[in-house]
């Protein structure tokens, strides 16, 4: 039971920091924060990039492929 409630909390932070650019755009001035910001995002090395996919990925997608997928591998 412990174990559910850490990736239940894990899984809430990501998603809360997912939305956070979200959340951002809706707020007046700081549109163009969000917009610069996924601007330097996209000058970062490809590398980088892939890392951050990977880190997230493991984190939410290997334990969540299986809710996806029904079980079945």
């Amino acid at each position: 039971m412990a174990e559910g409630t850490q990736n239940s909390i894990k899984d809430k932070v990501v998603t809360f920091a997912v939305l956070i650019p979200v959340i951002l755009c809706f707020i007046p001035g700081l549109e163009d924060t969000v917009k610069n910001g996924f601007d330097r995002l996209a000058e970062l090395p490809e590398w980088y990039t892939w890392l951050v996919f990977t880190v997230c990925t493991a984190a939410e997608g290997i334990r969540g492929d299986t809710q996806f997928f029904g079980g079945k591998k």
